[in-house]
């Protein structure tokens, strides 16, 4: 997961992820909630490779080019020479055109989020029943840099960002 900002969907492990994770308090100001946004092309932008910035060498997301209605890509983070955390995404569009994230951490069953932000440069997607989190943004900030982030509900009802900044980097 900063690629066009694609975000990481940390599902069972929130803080094991691409990039040097920063929480912060309060939720973003103005943000949509629950809307589905109109159908949309996929996010060609996120296509590659991005190093996660502040993390051990290794840490990022790759994402393969756009090919029948879909957008694959892989996450992992090293700690210490080790793989501490990997994902699997899938950004899609569905049948009536409209896009949707699919993350699968650590090889655990699929959680979907649909988009409620749909590019040109920003892609927000949202799961309203999933517990953290519940959102995942991937906003690419120029073609060298995305940022990316997941937010949601603490336990205690605050809410929660973890920003994951990503920077492009070659293909091995």
């Amino acid at each position: 997961m900063n690629p066009s900002a694609v975000l990481i969907a940390l599902l069972a492990a929130p803080m094991a992820s691409v990039g040097a994770p920063t929480a912060t308090e309060a939720p973003p100001p103005g943000t949509p909630i629950g809307t589905l946004a109109a159908p949309a092309p996929l996010p060609t932008g996120l296509a590659g490779c991005w190093r996660a910035e502040g993390d051990d060498p290794g840490s990022g997301e790759q994402w393969m080019a756009a090919a029948g209605g879909s957008m694959l890509g892989q996450s992992r983070t090293v700690k210490g020479g080790r793989t501490v955390f990997f994902e699997h995404m899938r950004i899609e569009q569905q049948d009536d055109g409209r896009l949707s994230f699919t993350a699968q951490p650590k090889g655990q069953a699929g959680a979907r989020f649909d988009a409620i932000q749909a590019g040109p440069q920003e892609w927000v997607f949202e799961n309203r029943r999933h517990d953290f989190p519940r959102r995942v943004v991937y906003e690419l900030r120029d073609p060298q840099r995305m940022a990316a982030r997941i937010e949601g509900l603490r336990p205690d009802g605050s809410w929660r960002v973890v920003h994951f900044p990503l920077t492009r980097t070659p293909c091995p």
